[in-house]
């Protein structure tokens, strides 16, 4: 039986080519559609991962809310949690950098003149400003999940108040009863 099929090969030659090319194109175009499927699995996880891609839950009212009551939620899309808070903040031991302004506000109660922007991440690296790198850390370390009580502060607030790494920073979030 081998005999046959090897002698039907040498007297077939440009058949048995032309098969054999046909199943070489056949498994060519197989190979390079899982190929191009794999390399589109891998850029749509770089893209999700590189857009912040996911959920986030806000107030309406900008006022902190219950997370516990989202347990369900988190639940169901298999979701990490990252907590984040946005305020604004009496700077107590310090004093605040001053810009050029076009409109300048006479009115301020004397609390408002020393404010400062407040934001707060439970995961540093998570966030989208970092992970874009529009902000770069110039010294210290990031801080993880389990620190407490850190603050990462702007470049030029540090050096007007002649802060360095481990200095101590006392703020009053404005609405909040505690330092």
């Amino acid at each position: 039986m081998i005999k046959n099929a090897v002698a039907y090969v040498f007297r077939k030659r440009t058949r048995t080519m032309l098969v054999f090319l046909i199943l070489t194109l056949i498994l060519a175009v197989i190979y390079a559609g899982f190929s191009i499927m794999k390399t589109s699995e891998k850029m749509t996880s770089a893209i999700n991962n590189a857009n912040d891609f996911g959920v986030k839950i806000r107030s309406l009212k900008s006022e902190t809310f219950n997370a516990e009551s989202l347990e369900s939620v988190g639940k169901e899309l298999g979701a990490e949690k990252i907590f984040q808070y946005e305020g604004v903040a009496e700077l107590k031991n310090g004093k605040v950098v001053t810009g050029e302004q076009l409109v300048m506000r006479e009115d301020l109660p004397g609390y408002l003149k020393n404010a400062v922007m407040l934001q707060a991440i439970s995961d540093v690296k998570k966030d989208p400003l970092f992970r874009s790198e529009v902000f770069k850390l110039i010294e210290g370390k990031n801080i993880s999940r389990e620190e407490t009580g850190k603050v990462l502060v702007h470049e030029a607030l540090a050096k007007k108040n002649q802060w360095k790494v481990g200095d101590k920073v006392s703020l009053k979030v404005l609405g909040e009863e505690k330092e």
